[in-house]
């Protein structure tokens, strides 16, 4: 373990110096393994930092979040270390499924099996991950080390939310965004596609899309309160009848498929932030792909979203936006402020019970106002979403013009 560290402070140390001559580390992650020049991926510095992604792939062919590979420093290197010894890898903020598209570009390039054997690993990961309902939980796999790491029980259920089907940070839509680019043989990923590959992406895919329909909600709740605590009510909703489609949690429990609590402060709720991901996901599904064993999937995909859009258009927070405030050239937080005409935003959490605005600390307690929340909080979360008026105002009208929907 010291030994390939060291190697790996060692290649860092070159790839940087290379690196800050060209001038991106500077740059996201992201960036850097999806938005390159095509001809730089077959550069020195991109096969060196390929390197990296190859001596960090962790054992269960998934990789680390928040690590960026171009420009480690010290507490990376002892992250990717801690990781390692859990085993777990991660399919939340983009982690794994970058890594996969990096190592496809720099192979297109120069071609190298390392690469394609990492690739496949990491598909199978992601295979082997997919809970029966057709979801993922946030890392994988569940061991227990993982568990005790990485996870939070709820009051509630008492179950470790890394466990739920995890829409939360768009992790499901890219997966299957990933499964749809494999089974297609988009150009991205076609040099290291097997038939077989194709196959089961297909198959891994549309019980995919079959897992955002299931979990879409319909429920009717109520609530109780669970307990008193020093500073609330620790408040439970408990689903009492059917009421018609509407949106989706960040998190929803693997085995009811019901709305679920993920960290102290994302509640079971209706998710603006999440949901935006989930529709754009299912507006991409080809009806000429859905395979015979779905017979209604593409009757059930029109209606779910329509009715999600009506959901969010009767839920929209007309002429505000969401944005930082500033003291000098210092943002100093980050709130609600009037945009007549301009703006149209979404909570990230509205109640079940009353579709309200909900908002969190660390408790478990519910706020119903963003100025209840600490600055910090405040900044360093996302409580509203923006992002969803393109889905609406664009997506949406081009989805139904492309297939004459009414």
């Amino acid at each position: 373990m010291k030994r390939t560290l060291f190697f790996l402070m060692l290649l860092f140390g070159a790839t940087l110096a290379v690196a800050q001559q060209r001038n991106f580390t500077h740059l996201s992650w992201t960036h850097v393994a999806m938005r390159m020049p095509t001809d730089w991926y077959g550069s020195e510095e991109a096969r060196a930092i390929a390197e990296i992604v190859l001596e960090s792939q962790l054992p269960c062919g998934g990789w680390s979040k928040n690590i960026p590979w171009h420009r480690m420093a010290e507490k990376h290197h002892k992250s990717l270390a801690w990781e390692r010894e859990i085993g777990s890898a991660i399919f939340d903020n983009n982690a794994t499924t970058t890594e996969m598209a990096f190592l496809s570009k720099v192979y297109a390039a120069k071609p190298d099996k390392r690469y394609k054997e990492a690739f496949q690993r990491a598909f199978e990961l992601i295979v082997e991950a997919q809970y029966e309902s057709g979801g993922w939980p946030m890392f994988y796999p569940l061991s227990e080390a993982c568990l005790d790491a990485h996870g939070v029980k709820d009051p509630v259920m008492g179950i470790n939310y890394i466990e739920n089907i995890n829409f939360n940070d768009n992790a499901h839509a890219n997966l299957l965004g990933v499964m749809k680019q494999i089974y297609q043989k988009d150009a991205l990923f076609a040099p290291l596609v097997t038939r077989k590959m194709q196959r089961v992406a297909k198959e891994v895919y549309f019980k995919g899309i079959q897992c955002i329909l299931d979990c879409q909600i319909d429920g009717r709740y109520e609530q109780y309160v669970l307990r008193e605590t020093p500073t609330g009510k620790i408040i439970a909703d408990r689903r009492v009848g059917d009421a018609p489609l509407s949106v989706w949690c960040a998190q929803h429990n693997a085995r009811t498929l019901e709305p679920a609590q993920a960290r102290a402060y994302e509640f079971p709720s209706y998710s603006g932030g999440e949901t935006a991901g989930l529709l754009t996901t299912l507006m991409e599904v080809n009806p000429e792909d859905i395979p015979a064993e779905y017979p209604t999937m593409w009757r059930d995909i029109q209606r779910s979203v329509k009715a999600a859009v009506a959901w969010l258009d009767a839920h929209r927070i007309c002429d505000y936006d969401y944005v930082n405030i500033f003291e000098g050239r210092k943002p100093v937080d980050r709130n609600l402020v009037e945009a007549k005409g301009k703006r149209n935003v979404w909570a990230r959490f509205y109640e079940l019970t009353t579709a309200r605005p909900i908002f969190g600390m660390y408790d478990f307690v519910r706020l119903y106002s963003l100025d209840e929340v600490s600055v910090h909080r405040r900044m360093s979360y996302g409580w509203y979403s923006k992002n969803l008026e393109r889905v609406l105002e664009r997506d949406y009208p081009r989805w139904k013009q492309q297939h004459g929907i009414e």
